[in-house]
């Protein structure tokens, strides 16, 4: 059973088998097929609950005495080759009982070879089904509407009145001018609490022309002559910081990181800042605030130690020349 089970489900997931589904011809097929595989699981579930209540009441006792019975039985056949034991035959035959009843009933963790069948099964008769659906509604889609037109069209010359038809069509072609109802999200989280109970929405509507502009009144120009003076002294205090620290740090035309004091934070971030620059530039180079132009370069291939107030930061030999005169 289990080879032949395995081999015609086999044979129904082959590819030839697949690429004959998508024929017209397999709807002559289908409902035999289908009717094959519903019998086999009907016998199927009905015997194996027969053979699973047989397997929990047989005792072991009596596994073991038919089992050594079998042994006597063989060796009780004259035979010119060489034959096993009595308990070697007697364990092989308790060896098939036992997997006769994982088969069945399954062991610890996992579920039995029949539930495998069965759901086996039950997906080739879905995956049948969906394929003559399919084919059905692609046949469907190229059969001609005429007749069914003419029977509506009948439904319409029946009607007494305008409105009968109008109610006709609304429950035939569905509703044409529908409209959106849009409210505002509850002001409460009750569950209970009823919608004329609730503030009502209110809704502008604008006009739906291509012309339409709102009203705007005219305002004064705003004077922000005191905001652009600060701005402007914030910024021209941060280019006179920054040509200092570079004062302070430079050798010469290059600063070089393993040379340097103990800095404070904000040197240490600027300088940080300086290097990524360099480092997002395809020829590591880069200018500061103040336009001066630098460019990165690695003296060796050392680890320098960039001490500051609040900790110590390894980082390579990097050097900063500037190129400007």
């Amino acid at each position: 059973m289990i080879e032949n089970a395995t081999d015609y489900l086999a044979h129904l997931q082959s590819e030839r088998v697949e690429e004959l589904m998508m024929t017209e011809a397999f709807l002559t097929y289908k409902d035999a097929i289908t009717q094959y595989l519903r019998d086999f699981m009907t016998v199927l579930q009905r015997t194996s609950l027969q053979i699973e209540m047989v397997l929990k009441e047989t005792p072991p006792s009596l596994i073991e005495r038919v089992a050594g019975r079998l042994a006597d039985y063989h060796l009780s056949i004259p035979r010119l080759e060489e034959t096993r034991t009595r308990e070697e035959l007697a364990q092989r035959h308790l060896v098939e009982w036992q997997a006769l009843g994982d088969w069945f009933l399954g062991g610890p963790g996992r579920e039995s070879d029949l539930v495998y069948l069965q759901n086996a099964t039950n997906e080739t008769i879905r995956r049948i089904t969906r394929f003559a659906q399919r084919l059905g509604e692609r046949h469907h889609t190229f059969r001609s509407r005429k007749r069914d037109y003419l029977h509506i069209a009948g439904w319409f010359a029946a009607c007494t009145d305008l409105r009968a038809a109008h109610e006709l069509s609304a429950a035939v072609f569905g509703a044409f001018h529908s409209r959106h109802l849009y409210a505002a999200p509850k002001e409460t989280e009750d569950i209970y609490a009823q919608i004329w109970e609730q503030p009502p929405t209110e809704i502008t509507l604008r006009p739906r022309v291509r012309a339409y502009r709102e009203k705007t009144r005219p305002n004064a120009a705003a004077n922000h002559a005191d905001e652009k003076a600060r701005v402007a002294a914030e910024y021209l205090r941060e280019r006179d910081s920054e040509r200092e620290l570079i004062d302070q740090l430079m050798s010469g035309d290059r600063i070089v990181v393993g040379e340097l004091p103990v800095v404070e934070p904000h040197v240490r971030k600027t300088l940080l800042y300086w290097i990524a620059k360099c480092m997002g530039s395809r020829d590591r180079a880069g200018k500061t605030q103040t336009g001066r132009s630098f460019r990165l370069e690695k003296i060796d291939n050392r680890r320098v130690v960039l001490r500051s107030r609040d900790g110590n930061l390894m980082m390579p030999n990097y050097v900063l020349r500037f190129t400007d005169r």
